[in-house]
């Protein structure tokens, strides 16, 4: 017999995404710095104070936040991450989740059925063109991939060999919070962030603020034209899994026009297991990949396919190394 109230458990587990967004997007977390009372919360983030009572009772049976007295609310060590101040945020992932990728998500059965990510039924591409005509949005996702890419900046500083690594490409880099992680860690590297127009100031902006605006420079272009060459390293993280097999390969074709003999190129993405089972690794792994699908038309990869990809693009596969948050590294070589 089945278990119904984990069925449905999982069928209404949508509320929590809206929760901790609408939190997120009325600055609910960065209004508690201490246990503060709700009337101050309401002042502080313009809310209607009934309403926003009932928002933070829901975050309390979330962990997220407690009520030490009637009415008096102060944030636990996970709300914490929710502030847009603190180092580990995930506020800004937590805002895009509840408005674009909500809105992908609604379409999922037509992406299955149809193939079509959710940006080209209404957009007409599976491109990232449209940030370059929308400021606000560019700054909003550009600050979501930097909540979700420190902690994985900070593993590749840590847990890769950089010593023969004196100029690193960052490769669709945003505003260069991989490069920005792992140039800082290593005095002896330089760095180029190459991303679209969208990113090139908002990438200025974020090296100067990191300390590393002296070692590093920031490239427009796009990808599939054309990719700075010379470079000792070029790396792409959560690139290819935006896209299809066949963009993919264009890609990884004009890295290798790049590289020179003996550049590196390391992949950080999420290595999908041959087999999937009911673990929680797999459900993320599962997530990410439907994500992509409805997204943007791409998908989450096995390491054998990786490693096909790369040798079909004459690189020679290395090693595959898990970092943080479920991404790993997976590195090549070009020899020739």
């Amino acid at each position: 017999m089945g278990n119904r109230p984990r069925m449905m458990s999982m069928i209404n587990a949508a509320w929590t995404t809206q929760v901790l967004a609408t939190a997120c997007e009325l600055g609910v977390p960065d209004a508690m710095q201490e246990p503060t009372p709700l009337a101050a919360i309401a002042m502080r983030t313009g809310a209607h104070a009934p309403s926003l009572e009932r928002l933070l009772l829901a975050l309390v049976t979330l962990g997220v936040c407690e009520e030490t007295s009637p009415r008096v609310f102060a944030l636990l060590p996970d709300g914490e991450l929710l502030r847009d101040d603190h180092r580990e945020s995930v506020a800004a992932w937590a805002r895009m989740s509840g408005a674009q990728v909500w809105n992908n998500w609604t379409l999922l059965a037509e992406s299955v059925r149809t193939g079509e990510s959710a940006r080209r039924k209404v957009q007409g591409t599976d491109d990232f063109g449209y940030l370059d005509a929308n400021s606000q949005k560019a700054r909003a996702f550009n600050t979501a991939m930097v909540n979700l890419t420190r902690p994985v900046a900070e593993a590749a500083a840590r847990e890769i060999d950089w010593r023969g690594v004196h100029h690193a490409v960052d490769v669709g880099g945003g505003v260069g919070e991989l490069l920005a992680g792992i140039v800082s860690a290593h005095p002896h590297m330089r760095g180029t962030v190459f991303d679209l127009q969208h990113a090139v100031e908002g990438a200025r902006a974020h090296l100067l603020m990191r300390g590393v605006a002296d070692r590093c420079d920031v490239v427009g272009g796009s990808f599939f034209e054309a990719i700075p060459p010379g470079a000792d390293a070029y790396l792409l993280k959560s690139v290819l899994h935006n896209w299809n097999d066949e963009r993919s390969r264009s890609i990884l074709a004009q890295v290798r026009k790049a590289a020179k003999p003996g550049s590196q190129v390391m992949l950080f993405e999420r290595v999908v297991p041959e087999r999937r089972s009911a673990t929680e690794l797999d459900r993320e792994m599962a997530r990410s990949d439907l994500n992509m699908l409805v997204g943007c038309g791409g998908c989450e990869r096995t390491e054998a396919s990786f490693r096909e990809m790369l040798a079909g693009a004459d690189l020679e596969p290395a090693y595959v190394k898990p970092l943080a948050n479920g991404i790993s590294v997976i590195a090549a070589r070009a020899y020739r």
